[in-house]
């Protein structure tokens, strides 16, 4: 493939093509790259990958999660109109999203699964409006085994709706 990332991608299924000949193996990819072939990604955040969440899930097509490795990322992560996941991988105290002015995570429009991460952040921005740790605009969000602290609150707003 050419995925510029190439070294942050870990297959998600089956890593050889059986009897397919190179030729054969070689168009796959080519229809893969093209998006003719649906291929589901993992992006890893870490180390040995991407140095942000907001570096993955720009590179991040819709069935791909986002595998974040323990540390401290000090971002605010922004998805819109994508359905990823974006998960910890490990103990999720030893993995923390920190938004220190704005959520760390602000979904819009978007059906994104966040999973087994610590977040905190999301400080009080002005006196009328409390963007939260979590911020969900729009679309239909799935939280699960968060531990949100030091933060506002998750809102939804503007329709949204989720699965806590």
């Amino acid at each position: 493939m050419t995925d510029p990332h190439d070294r942050a991608l870990i297959p998600s299924g089956p890593t050889t093509l059986g009897p397919v000949s190179r030729l054969g193996a070689r168009t796959l990819a080519e229809r893969a790259d093209r998006g003719l072939v649906p291929v589901v990604r993992t992006l890893v955040v870490g180390p040995v990958g991407y140095a942000t969440i907001s570096e993955a899930v720009a590179a991040a097509r819709d069935g791909d999660t986002v595998l974040v490795r323990p540390g401290r990322y000090r971002e605010s992560v922004t998805v819109e109109g994508k359905t990823i996941t974006i998960r910890g991988d490990g103990n999720r105290e030893v993995i923390v999203v920190d938004g220190p002015e704005l959520p760390a995570f602000h979904l819009i429009a978007t059906s994104t699964t966040l999973e087994n991460l610590t977040i905190t952040g999301g400080a009080r921005l002005d006196t009328d409006w409390h963007p939260g740790s979590i911020l969900v605009t729009g679309g239909n969000a799935h939280l699960d085994r968060l531990r949100v602290t030091e933060g506002q609150c998750v809102c939804f707003e503007d329709r949204a709706k989720g699965s806590l």
